[in-house]
This record gives structure tokens, sequence and C-alpha cells, in this order.
């Protein structure tokens, strides 16, 4: 689809274009955030993170994955969050897995590990690096001074862990070295009580009594293991519990950092509707551009062409008249008008084409001839402009001074007279016989509100088909003898036979389509009737007609007081046609309830 058919899409379907960006900006309106709403979400879009950073000595790197998860899990993170004043009910668990996006390994063989775990309203993570040892400890919050305390408050808690894990160590050590040396005293001072009766009866020059060297070798070697032990008891209480194996290199110190993708509509109230129109324009054009490609109603000449197979000779205008002058004809209360305009180019094409098309075999040329006689004005449908392009053609060829007679044939929806300021009775009728039929035309012709304009109604509605068959051919007849343009107005092609029945009769035949209500079906089937039939078409007309299509640069605007014109400056007549004589046979109100007024 190019861009032609986009624009002729979108001005097809403006409404509803119109309609769609109208409630996208009305949504965007009513979504859009208040003022506190506004500085509420740009709060809560903004967060710090304090980064606390520890150093392990290069005994405790091979227990990193453990610092970790003592930072994160037990009562490390417990007790900064009863610091702060949060007072869990529970001791919080945070998570751990591997350290992502990198390849470190820990010393002890294992993948290094990243925890984290949420205090409060602040998330915290834990990771290290095995290669330095160092821990870094990094707190998100939206304030910066609690992301701060919690990242320098959880390095102070595992560092007190760690001291007190280590005092402990310590203090097993000591324990443990004291007990034995104390259970060694024992043993030396059972064996010391046991030796001593032996010691007493040692006499020099004589040999030890039975047992004494054995217990005092055990003595001896007793002594010997207290003695080492006071040794290290003596060393450990003098170097003292080891010192702290985690240090702080550098403090937490706020960073400030938005979160978010930066993605969603703007909170700026200008900004939002602006871009919900947007969008809604956006959407609206490709649901036009949907809508013109499956519709199955003509719109423009590509589709209209293309349904029935023949050249668009004209197109008139759309045309919102107010209702109680619906009736009026344009070609003549407004002759300057751009639909008067578009009824002259199709009078103009009528006659070219069909003076080219009867010249073309004859040997001489008839320069006499201008117009056809006949002129057969047909269409598909119902409502598709017969009588309004009937009325306004007929004015066009009696402004040239021509002799017009209109023949009215839809029997069953009467509405030309409507516009000529005729009335429907006398019915047209045959006096005589069907092999020699008789009619009075001159009681049948009525004068018109149109000077140069005469109008014959059609045969009545409850009269036999054959009976109004006859009358009419004979009136198209006499009508030729006595004006210089017949022009008649048809009942629907796909409804009734009566236009068919009478193709015989016309020099030309004008086909209508109304943009956006006539069927491509409908046009197609009635265009290959014609051709079937061998009839005169001259070409089609579009009736309705978007202004715009056609590229014309200037405007035309209809009022109560009917601004017309297109820059000529003249002056514009608005004349009120006499319907007076029209109001007494006036249809009741549940009569032909589809009759809803101009069909143009």
């Amino acid at each position: 689809m190019g861009v032609r058919q986009v624009l002729w899409a979108c001005n097809r379907r403006w409404r509803l274009i119109v309609l769609l960006v109208a409630f996208g900006m009305i949504l965007g309106l009513l979504t859009a955030p208040s003022r506190a709403d506004q500085l509420r979400k740009e709060r809560a879009s903004i967060s710090y993170t304090a980064t606390n950073t520890l150093e392990a000595t290069s005994k405790l790197r091979q227990s990193l994955p453990r610092l970790i998860l003592t930072a994160t899990n037990g009562d490390v993170p417990t007790q900064v969050a009863k610091q702060l004043g949060d007072n869990p009910a529970n001791k919080l668990q945070g998570h751990t897995g591997p350290k992502a996006g990198t390849t470190t390994k820990a010393a002890g063989g294992g993948a290094a590990l990243a925890g984290t775990v949420r205090i409060g309203s602040t998330d915290v993570s834990v990771d290290a690096d095995a290669s330095s040892g160092a821990i870094h400890i990094k707190a998100t919050d939206p304030l910066a001074k609690r992301a701060e305390r919690v990242a320098n408050d959880l390095g102070d808690e595992l560092i007190k862990q760690q001291v007190a894990q280590t005092n402990a160590a310590y203090n097993d050590e000591f324990t443990q070295l004291l007990n034995r040396r104390d259970a060694l005293r024992k043993q030396s001072d059972v064996l010391q009580v046991q030796v001593a009766p032996l010691a007493m009866q040692i006499k020099p020059g004589l040999p030890h009594p039975a047992g004494y060297d054995a217990l005092d070798e055990q003595i001896q070697q007793l002594e010997h293991q207290i003695g080492i032990l006071d040794s290290q008891l003596f060393n450990l209480g003098t170097a003292g519990p080891e010192a702290s194996t985690l240090v702080h290199l550098a403090p937490a110190v706020a960073v400030k950092d938005a979160r978010g993708s930066g993605l969603g509509a703007p909170a700026n109230r200008k900004l939002r509707v602006a871009s919900f129109a947007g969008i809604a324009l956006l959407l609206a054009v490709l649901l036009a551009i949907f809508l013109d490609r499956n519709t199955s109603a003509i719109y423009g000449i590509p589709s209209a062409e293309a349904a029935t197979k023949l050249p668009v000779i004209s197109e008139i205008p759309f045309v919102k008249l107010p209702r109680a002058k619906r009736y009026q004809i344009l070609a003549h209360v407004a002759p300057s008008s751009r639909v008067a305009e578009s009824y002259r180019a199709l009078r103009s094409s009528i006659s070219l084409i069909w003076f080219t098309n009867s010249q073309q075999d004859s040997e001489t040329i008839d320069m006499s001839v201008h117009a056809p006689k006949v002129i057969m004005v047909v269409s598909p449908g119902p409502g598709e402009g017969k009588s309004t392009t009937t009325a306004n053609l007929a004015a066009c060829y009696a402004e040239l001074g021509d002799r017009v007679i209109v023949i009215d044939l839809d029997a069953r929806r009467q509405k030309l007279h409507r516009f000529i300021g005729a009335s429907q009775q006398p019915h047209l009728e045959n006096h005589g016989t069907i092999n020699e039929p008789r009619i009075d035309l001159d009681a049948l012709t009525q004068e018109t509100a149109i000077p140069g304009v005469s109008f014959i109604s059609s045969p009545a509605s409850s009269a036999r088909p054959g009976d109004a068959l006859v009358a009419t051919r004979a009136a198209i007849t006499e009508a030729r003898e006595r004006a210089d343009v017949v022009i008649l107005d048809t009942p629907p092609l796909l409804l009734t036979n009566a236009a068919f029945d009478l193709l015989d009769h016309a020099d030309a035949v004008l086909l209508l389509a109304k943009d956006a209500h006539t069927k491509r079906a409908a046009a197609e089937r009635a265009s290959q009737l014609l051709r079937r039939l061998d009839a005169p078409v001259v070409g089609l007309t579009i009736v309705g007609a978007v202004s715009s299509r056609r590229g014309y640069g200037y405007g035309y605007g209809y009022g109560y007081g009917y601004g017309y014109g297109y820059g000529y400056g003249s002056d514009v007549k608005d004349t009120d046609i006499d319907l007076t004589r029209v109001e007494s046979f006036e249809k009741s109100a549940g009569e032909w309830s589809g009759d809803r007024g101009t069909d143009a």
C-alpha cells in the first residue's frame, strides 16, 4: 500500500482516528500521576549503595565461603537488624551461590561465593575475592545514612563474631593445656606417694628396692611433660589471643544511583498525554488501513474501477446539507459551488464520451449533436444518488439552453419530484392498448422550479408491470422528439428489472456508485450485467466522494448560510425551492421506511 492509499484510508476513517486519539489523550490525562505521586515515585526510584570493604589475612582466606555464609545467615544479620530497630521476629535467612560473572576459585578449591540478605528495607550483597582476600559488603537502600550504617554495622558485626571465635579458640586451647597439665600433676603426685616408702628403704651401696626404679622413671617422664606444658602455657599466656584476622580497608560511603530501566509512560502530564495521543494515532492509522483493505464497500477511484472495470469519469463531492434543505439542487441554487462544477464536469464527460463513441464509425462528423438524447442514470442499489444526480444533471443541461425532460421511473420510491419542485401526480399511464399505446404527454409533463426542465412522474405503484413498461417506452419515444435531452431516473439495477427493459431506448447509460456505501460485489455484478446486455455505458461516477482524494488545494464549506465556492469570489445564490405543491403528496410516516431523505 502506497502513501496515497494510506492517506485515503486515513481520510475515509478520520472520525475513527479522531475518536481514538481523543480516547488516548483522555486516558493519558486520567492516568497521569499527581505531583505528590510523582515525588513519591521519584523518591522510590532513587537508591543509595554503600560498600564496606574488609580484608582477610592469608590464614583466613581459605575460610572466605564460611565468612560469606556467616555474614548473610544466622546471628550476624539478625544482630544488625536489632541494632537498627527492625527487631525481626525470626532470624533473617540469606541466600548464597556461585559468584556471578567470575571464574575465581576460592583458596580451598571451591567456587567463590556471593551471598544476599535483606535487612528491613535494605538489600545487602556480600562477595569475596579469593586472590586478594577482600570481602565487599554492599548495602542498597533509599536512605543514604541507612545504607552506610547497614554496611558498616554488618562489617563490624562480622569482625566482632570473628574476634569472638578467635578468643573462644584461644580459651579452648589454654584450657585444654591447663587441664592436661593438672592431670599429669595428679598422676605425678600419686606416683610420689607410691615411691616415698621405697625411697626410705634405700641404703648406700645396696641395690634399690624392687619397683623403685620403675616408679622413679615414670615420675621423671611426668615431670618432663609437665614442664613442657608449663612452657606452652607461659608462651600462650604471654602471646595472648590472636589479633583479628579481618580488618576494615574502607568504611562505607553511600553513592546515589537510580533504579529502574527508564521505560514506561512519562510522569509529566503534558508528555504523558502527548505520548498516549501518539500511540493512539499510530494504532488508529493501522486500524484504518486494516479496515480499508478488508472492507466490502467501494472506496475511491482505484477500488471503484477495479470492481466495475469501468473508467471513473467524475467524482461528486460529499455534502452534508441541513435536513430542511436536503432536496435543493446545488447546481441550481449554488452555481459557483464545487459540487455544481462537479456536475458540469459530469455533463461534459458524458457528452464528449458519447460523441466520440457515436461518431467514430461515421464518415462525417455532425458537430451539431453535442449530447445524447436519452441518458439513463442507474446504480446497483438504493440510496446511491440517482435522484440527486438526475436533478443536478438536468439543471446543468438546462443552463446551456437545452430543453430537458426528466422521467421518474422508480414507482416504489419516488423522490425526484421533491428536488425539482414538482408533484407525484399525474402518474404516467397508458390510455391505449399494449400493441397501440397512447399517452397524453402534454397532460403528464409538469413545469419545475428549474427553468428549461420539465418532469414526468412514474407510473403508479399499483400499475401492472407490463402496462407500466409500455407506457414508459411510449413516453420516452415521444419525449425524445420534444426535448433536447431526456434523463431517466431508474430504480436499482439489482432489485428491479425496469432499467434492463429500457436499455434499448437509452443512448447513454451512466452507472453510479456511492463512496463508502456501494458494495464491491454489487458494483461488479451491475457492471457485468450491463456489459452482457451491450448497454451504452459511458462510464462510472462516484457519488459522495471525499474532496481531498483528488488533492484539491482549496476548501469549501456548507452551512445554513451556504458559503459555497473555492476562490471565484462570485456572489452565491441562496434561493429555496418551493415545495408547497409537494406537501400534499408526501408519503405517510410508515411508507417506505427506508426513505431517509436525499440519496447522495
